[in-house]
């Protein structure tokens, strides 16, 4: 469906238009093996089938390792983005969901959480939570711009590294989905 090499996909939709954010690879090539990097990109549809590439989606951020945004939530009256850069997950906010996204400052450091992955859930009652890899949530701030005290883990049946969580909410029940290695 997209013409082009992405991991970590995820999708927004915003009045009708659906935003898919992506790490973007370039695929290995023969005698290369291995994978490159590439900037943030945005693709947009109205329907989940026909994509169109509609540039990069945060441009200040060209020159660092971005990988697994989170998709695109609205909070008030700005768009957020919650992307690894340089192994770190990141905040960053737009005026319009087709960005460009800007990093905000949340923390001394400069980055939100020293980790990777970020999954941003927000509950019906409009708190947020971060979730990450290793199975770990944070609870939010009001604006979705820190976290507050200290990550539980998440108790699965199955251990080890994992990463990539998605987490969504259907009919009363709380799906939490992840990879393992």
């Amino acid at each position: 469906i997209i013409p082009d090499c992405i991991a970590d996909p995820s999708i927004a939709e915003f009045d009708g238009t659906f935003y898919l954010t992506a790490t973007t690879d370039d695929c290995p090539r023969e005698g290369f093996g291995r994978w490159h990097n590439g900037p943030a990109m945005v693709w947009k549809s109205t329907d989940l089938v026909n994509w169109r590439f509609e540039g990069h989606l945060m441009p200040e951020s060209n020159d660092m390792l971005y990988w697994a945004p989170s998709r695109i939530l609205r909070r008030g009256n700005r768009y957020l983005l919650f992307p690894t850069l340089n192994s770190k997950i990141r905040v960053a906010a737009a005026e319009s969901p087709d960005g460009p996204f800007h990093l905000i400052a949340n923390s001394k450091e400069q980055h939100l959480l020293d980790t990777i992955d970020a999954e941003v859930f927000v509950d019906d009652d409009g708190r947020g939570y971060l979730f990450s890899n290793h199975r770990r949530a944070w609870r939010m701030n009001e604006d979705l711009t820190g976290v507050v005290g200290e990550p539980i883990t998440i108790q699965t049946k199955r251990s080890g590294y994992s990463e990539g969580p998605i987490v969504f909410k259907r009919q009363g029940i709380y799906y939490y989905l992840y990879t393992l290695s």
